[in-house]
């Protein structure tokens, strides 16, 4: 797949296939992260691929999937649910860099995943406290971001922003998303 097409078919998806993700596919995800870009090198993350059944219930409980959106549209039912998880992990007492190498390590596990037809979710809005005791981290680090992965059962494309300017994401019954993008000329200048 070429780069400008993955970036433009490479939406969030919040709803999925039961279809279980290749333990291979999932190696080949926790293998980019190996070459993730990291702030002086230091390579302070850690990754946790959530596999099982028994913990993918446990982790499913304790997030909230997109926040804009009416809760029946929003958050998937239990036949929807995310096939796998990985969580992206750091010391408790980070830098700024930690976060923005959170930023990038997230984007390698999206485009990693979509590659393979894998759908995912970033997610922040999720209880740290419990998805850090689901995981049985030590008490020095933390769960910076949990991503969702799975097979989509829904479709979600980029379109151009309306002229009330608003970038809130849609969803219609048929749960298929459009996300609102701004122009090149609204985004960036030439000097």
């Amino acid at each position: 797949m070429e780069l400008d097409q993955l970036y433009k078919e490479c939406r969030t998806f919040r709803k999925f296939t039961q279809k279980e993700i290749p333990e291979k596919d999932i190696n080949a995800i926790l293998e980019n992260l190996r070459y993730v870009h990291s702030g002086n090198n230091k390579q302070t993350l850690n990754y946790v691929a959530v596999l099982s059944k028994e913990k993918r219930d446990a982790v499913a409980k304790e997030i909230h999937f997109a926040a804009i959106l009416p809760r029946e549209l929003a958050d998937p039912k239990p036949e929807e649910e995310p096939t796998a998880y990985i969580v992206i992990t750091a010391q408790k007492d980070h830098t700024r860099v930690v976060d923005i190498d959170t930023g990038i390590a997230a984007e390698y596990v999206v485009e990693s995943a979509f590659e393979k037809g894998i759908g995912s979710c970033m997610m922040l809005n999720y209880n740290v406290v419990k998805v850090n005791e689901i995981l049985g981290l030590n008490e020095d680090r933390i769960a910076v971001m949990v991503i969702a992965l799975g097979y989509p059962s829904h479709t979600s494309e980029a379109v151009e922003i309306g002229e009330d300017g608003s970038t809130a994401y849609t969803c219609d019954e048929q749960y298929h998303y459009c996300v609102p993008k701004k122009t090149l000329k609204q985004i960036a200048e030439k000097i």
